[in-house]
C-alpha cells in the first residue's frame, strides 16, 4: 500500500527579507569583528617582522560576546514575533495579545542561540590554526603564513563568510519563528482551555533532509516532541537536538484541531 506524501508547503516568503535582513547583519558584524582580529594578530608581523600572535583572538571574544547579544535582541524583536503572529488555517479565531518579548519559551530557545553564536572565535581560531600548522608543514615563510591569515580573516577573499552569515540567517531567523509560533500556539490554547495538537511541515525547498521528510505529517499535542530521526524536538529548530538536525532547516509547523 503506498504511504501518503507528507504534507509540504512551499518556504515561507515572508520571513526571506527577514532571512536576508539578518545575513547582512551577521556579515557586517563578522566583517568588523575579524578585521580587528586580524590586525591583532598581525600586528608582531607588520611591526617587526615577527610570527603573528594567534592567541590575540582571545582578546576579542568579549567583544564578540556583545556583538552575540545585538543579534540574538535582533531574532527577539523580528523573528520570533513573526512566528507569534502568524496564522495557520486550521488555528483557532482567537485574539492573542501583542508578542511578549520576555516569554519564558522564546527566551529559552534565544539563550540556545546565543550559546552557539558565541563559539564562533573558536571556529576562527581553530581555522587560523589550520591556515599556520599548513603554512609550516609546506616550509612557508613568515610572509607567506601571514598571507595565509589575512586571507581566512577576510569577508571578501573568498565565499567562506559570506556563506557562513547566509546558513546561519537561515538557521536562526525560521528556528526564533518557530519558537515564537509554538509559544502563540500555548497561549492560544491556555484561552481556548482546550487541547490543540501541532503537526511537523516541510518546505518544498530542495533538498529536505531525510530525518525532516520522514518526520512530515506528524501530529502531537503541543507540549509533546516530535520524533525526528529518534531524536525529541518541540519544532523545526528547536535547539535541544544535534546541529545536523537544524542547520538551514526551513520547515514549519502547524497548529490543529484535535482529533
Amino acid at each position: 500500500m503506498t504511504q501518503p506524501l507528507p504534507p509540504e508547503e512551499p518556504v515561507d516568503e515572508t520571513l526571506m527579507p527577514l532571512e536576508a535582513a539578518f545575513a547582512a547583519l551577521v556579515l557586517a558584524a563578522l566583517a568588523s569583528w575579524l578585521a580587528a582580529v586580524a590586525a591583532a594578530v598581525l600586528r608582531p608581523w607588520r611591526l617587526f617582522g615577527l610570527a603573528p600572535d594567534l592567541t590575540a583572538l582571545w582578546g576579542f571574544v568579549p567583544q564578540w560576546t556583545e556583538v552575540v547579544k545585538g543579534l540574538v535582541a535582533w531574532l527577539r524583536d523580528n523573528a520570533a514575533p513573526h512566528g507569534w503572529e502568524r496564522e495557520d488555517d486550521e488555528q483557532p479565531d482567537v485574539d492573542l495579545p501583542v508578542f511578549p518579548s520576555s516569554d519564558s519559551f522564546v527566551a529559552a530557545h534565544l539563550a540556545a542561540v546565543a550559546n552557539y553564536l558565541v563559539r564562533i572565535p573558536d571556529e576562527v581560531y581553530n581555522l587560523v590554526f589550520a591556515e599556520i600548522a599548513d603554512g609550516h608543514a609546506n616550509g612557508e615563510s613568515l610572509e607567506e603564513i601571514a598571507e595565509r591569515i589575512d586571507r581566512v580573516l577576510s569577508v571578501t577573499a573568498s565565499e567562506r563568510w559570506p556563506r557562513r552569515a547566509r546558513t546561519i540567517a537561515v538557521t536562526e531567523v525560521v528556528g526564533a519563528s518557530n519558537a515564537g509560533w509554538l509559544a502563540a500556539a500555548f497561549q492560544t490554547e491556555r484561552i481556548l482551555g482546550t487541547e490543540l495538537e501541532k503537526e511537523w511541515i516541510n518546505s518544498r525547498d530542495a533538498p529536505v533532509r531525510r530525518e525532516h521528510r520522514e518526520a512530515g505529517g506528524q501530529r502531537r499535542k503541543l507540549g509533546e516532541p516530535f520524533l525526528v530521526g529518534g531524536v525529541p524536538m518541540m519544532y523545526p529548530g528547536d535547539k535541544s537536538a544535534p546541529p545536523e538536525l537544524v542547520i538551514a532547516c526551513r520547515c514549519s509547523a502547524a497548529t490543529r484541531e484535535p482529533r
